[in-house]
């Protein structure tokens, strides 16, 4: 029977730490790569796009950053089609193969004129074609993994588990400045330009061969098999029964079918939604059974895709800002030396993980996540303001202080827009779903903040400049409380105790 390569394994506490740590390598090496990117502006803008111009050397290079955001979507509508139609595994497995296959290209890659190894106007063009080569495989490694931990995890840890994971994005960024720093500290200018930039992509690269290997033996996720199970009994009975038509909730249901709805004291199974539990907006949800995951995502779930962008603006471009704007703005704006600007970045990416593990916990233990996360927008938006213009003031206290703050608070808002946004979707559309809502939503919502926020700071009076990543967060603040109202009417069940338990 086509089925029997779904079934679902058990496994032990070591394991699932296996598991975690394996599924979270190709999101740490994203997150590496992108930030090597970054981190080394100065030297990768003189290697690829040589002018007189820094304004056009700064245009181009950013420019080809972009792409890399840009063809995320597209990434995460081809990967979720693997892991939604085939496999969870087969989905982020595939996808740190192309990452690991970019990575290891921009390495080797040759220079537009300096040394021997150059290839003129060919570099850049090549250097664009890899990105867009990166950025497919971007689109599908965080999405796929964030769904097959959610899936996979036990219920009473998955908030932990899928939290966990997303602390792999801040290791990436820390190991990203800590290999940024080594060589610009121990390299000479010359050097640097020469092969020392090569070094960060083909670490990565090599690292991910390597993950790409050990990720072709994990499990698939209960939900996933059941689900697919489900599908291939209604296509028999409506073969066997001449085409006939298969109750309109049946493609709803999620995990074992004969399960009960999922409680705080059940298992980790879910039935149709209950009458009770179904918001005036459920009517807006379709009972497709296409066989392409997109046509029956957008079918059945075009309006909880499109709650679920709007739920997590807010976030999409708070990570953003200040992960790269105000990293950025420490060296650039405050003229901090670029070792304290790193290390300032690499203490407040702490603050994020423990936001985010702190959220994890509470959500395990019956936090309500539509309220929680609402709260956390106002908070956000709030304080932001006051740090954002204490920052803007250029204390050394505020340098130091405040990027721990927001990200304290960034990091504890980013918990709400993973697992519980995950829930939005069937098990046979989630991966494309999720993934194709969080490409877009941080691909693009979050790459073009830093850029709206230097070209509002730039118009804002003098003296209320420091404040404009604020009043950017504030106008993408007013989405997500959109969202909250959406998705309180869409399906109410995530704003009640114990979400990470609903399969």
């Amino acid at each position: 029977m086509v089925l029997a390569k779904f079934q679902p394994k058990a496994l032990d506490v070591n394991q699932w730490k296996l598991v975690l740590i394996v599924a979270g390598i190709g999101t740490i090496l994203e997150y590496f790569d992108f930030y090597c990117y970054t981190q080394l502006s100065a030297v990768l803008g003189k290697v690829f796009f040589p002018s007189g111009d820094p304004v056009v050397t700064a245009l181009s290079y950013w420019g080809v950053f972009a792409i890399a955001f840009v063809s995320r979507p597209v990434g995460a509508l081809f990967y979720g089609h693997i892991g939604d139609k085939y496999g969870r595994r087969w989905s982020f497995t595939f996808a740190i193969l192309q990452q690991a296959f970019g990575t290891f290209l921009i390495g080797i890659l040759p220079t537009y004129a300096i040394g021997r190894y150059s290839a003129g106007i060919a570099s850049p063009i090549l250097l664009a074609i890899i990105r867009i080569i990166q950025g497919t495989a971007f689109g599908g490694e965080f999405g796929g993994a964030a769904v097959y931990i959610s899936e996979l995890a036990d219920v009473k840890t998955r908030a932990r588990s899928v939290t966990a994971l997303q602390c792999m994005v801040n290791i990436g960024l820390a190991l990203a400045s800590l290999l940024s720093l080594a060589l610009q500290a121990s390299l000479s200018k010359e050097a640097m330009l020469e092969w020392g930039w090569r070094v960060p992509f083909l670490v990565a690269g090599f690292t991910a061969f390597i993950g790409y290997y050990i990720r072709r033996g994990l499990p698939e996720p209960a939900a996933f098999v059941n689900a697919k199970k489900e599908e291939q009994l209604a296509d028999e009975a409506e073969g066997v029964e001449g085409g006939a038509t298969v109750k309109a909730d049946a493609g709803l249901v999620v995990g074992t079918p004969t399960t009960g709805k999922a409680t705080p004291e059940s298992d980790d199974e879910e039935s149709d939604v209950d009458a009770q539990d179904q918001g005036v907006l459920t009517a807006f949800h379709g009972h497709s059974r296409a066989k392409l995951p997109f046509v029956r995502l957008l079918k059945n779930n075009a309006t909880g895709l499109a709650i679920h962008f709007l739920f997590g603006a807010w976030v999409f471009g708070a990570f953003f800002v200040a992960v790269t704007w105000l990293a950025t703005e420490l060296a650039n704006g405050f003229g901090l030396p670029g070792p304290i600007a790193l290390t300032i970045t690499i203490i407040s990416l702490f603050f994020n993980a423990a936001g985010l593990l702190t959220a994890g916990y509470l959500l395990d233990h019956g936090l309500p996540a539509i309220r929680a996360w609402a709260a956390t927008v106002v908070v956000g938006v709030s304080t932001g303001f006051g740090l954002y213009w204490w920052v803007g003031t250029g204390s050394i206290a505020a340098l130091w202080v405040a990027p721990s703050l927001l990200h304290l608070v960034i990091g504890f808002g980013q918990a709400f827009v993973v697992l519980p946004l995950t829930r939005i979707y069937h098990p046979l559309e989630r991966t494309t779903g999720f993934s194709f809502a969080f490409a877009v939503g941080y691909g693009i919502l979050g790459g073009i903040s830093p850029i709206v926020v230097t070209a509002l700071k730039a118009k804002l009076p003098a003296e209320i400049k420091g404040i404009a990543p604020a009043i950017w967060l504030s106008i993408l603040s007013a989405g997500s409380f959109i969202g909250v109202i959406l998705l309180r009417l869409y399906l109410p069940r995530l704003d009640k105790p114990y979400v990470g338990r609903i399969r």
